[in-house]
């Protein structure tokens, strides 16, 4: 996933006085819960001040904005016991990207860190954007998906591949596009096959809105001129994206139920919730003083119900019958109706956006369950 100098702190995050440096085990024991600003020494005895949170991944990987001196920097620390491999792959991802002449953020620094872990730091781009928010103005993709198919089809003729492809990992800046995450680059002595280059291609295309679509073919032409010994047919083309756009809506829906940078997963003695993270701050608190509103959503049935001040629709569903109670949650009848509204939302961004699950529990058992959706779209959930 990208990282860009655009993206908001997390929720957890709140700026406050600067502390001491802290250490690498720290930040490691912290897990979503880092405070901001902060500091941490450099082996070499140079000191590094994040000032804001753009990505966590929790016990491994802390990227934000910071300063180094007086220089503006994107600071990836690397915080996990083994850091030193992932450092290594980022840092070498880089260098071959660079090597090809394939645009991307001016590397700062690549350091270890005063008691473990690891740092790399590349120039902070105050005004880029991800090629995703970029295309927010859709006049704007005449131009840029053709410049970012030629992008790719560089890497390809050059060996180099970015396993992890989509609009995210492409930045605007200056009116540049630039490749980033090194650490999903892999580098082949030779230029990409047919087979690798074509599904690789057909990542990038299957990432695409479903409004920009119909871009496709300039992309794949715009993609031969920079690569100009790909033979692939359209046909061949067609059936990579269609398994690519397949794998996509796989991986995102089986993300839904569980903790990750787009969900947030809590639970007690009697109830568990998937909600959103960009809404957590606010709906949490609302569905916690809300659960006997909720409760009273008879299954099978839809309410609008206000959480926060914020309309909502709320669906309930009724709990698994019999022995079923003590199937594993992820299948009862609300997880799945949760499960369909994410991949809806993912395939037509004009569908209600899913914003929370809460299911209720007794010990093992599963009980009754609640999807709750944005409510300004029409739209209905699978009660599948």
């Amino acid at each position: 996933m990208a990282e860009c100098p655009g993206s908001m702190p997390t929720p957890e995050s709140a700026p406050e006085p600067a502390r001491s440096p802290i250490r690498a085990a720290e930040l490691r024991a912290a897990g979503r819960k880092i405070r901001t600003p902060f500091t941490v020494r450099l082996a070499d005895g140079r000191m590094l001040t994040v000032l804001r949170l753009l990505r966590v991944l929790p016990g491994r990987r802390v990227v934000g904005e910071g300063r180094l001196g007086d220089r503006a920097v994107l600071a990836k620390l690397f915080v996990s016991r083994g850091s030193w491999r992932y450092w290594r792959r980022e840092r070498a991802g880089i260098e071959a990207l660079l090597a090809a002449g394939i645009p991307t953020p001016t590397p700062v620094a690549a350091a270890h860190l005063a008691g473990g872990g690891q740092v790399l730091l590349t120039t902070f781009l105050t005004d880029a954007l991800p090629l995703a928010d970029a295309l927010a103005d859709q006049s704007a993709a005449a131009t840029r998906l053709p410049a970012v198919a030629r992008l790719v089809g560089s890497m390809h003729r050059a060996g180099l591949m970015q396993t992890d492809l989509h609009l995210g990992n492409v930045l605007l800046h200056a009116d540049t596009l630039l490749m980033i995450d090194g650490d999903g680059v892999r580098r082949r002595r030779r230029p990409l096959g047919e087979r690798a280059a074509t599904g690789n291609l057909a990542r990038l295309l299957a990432a695409l809105p479903t409004a920009l679509r119909a871009h496709t073919p300039v992309m794949v032409e715009a993609y031969r001129s920079a690569n100009p010994d790909f033979r692939a047919s359209a046909d061949s083309i067609r059936a990579a994206v269609a398994h690519a756009d397949a794998r996509r809506i796989r991986d995102f829906v089986d993300k839904s139920l569980r903790e990750c940078s787009r969900f947030r997963v809590t639970r007690n003695d009697t109830y568990r919730t998937v909600v959103l993270r960009d809404a957590s701050e606010w709906l949490e608190p609302a569905l916690h003083t809300a659960l006997t509103a909720l409760a009273e959503v008879c299954p099978g049935s839809d309410a609008s119900l206000p959480l926060d001040g914020r309309p909502v629709q709320v669906r309930g569903f009724a709990a698994p019958a019999g022995i079923r109670r003590a199937m594993p949650w992820r299948r009862a009848p609300a997880a799945r109706a949760w499960h369909a509204a994410n991949r809806a939302r993912l395939l037509d961004e004009d569908a209600p956006e899913p914003l929370a699950l809460v299911l209720t529990r007794a010990g093992p058992l599963t009980g009754r369950g609640w999807v709750v959706l944005a409510a300004q779209a029409p739209g209905t959930i699978n009660h599948e």
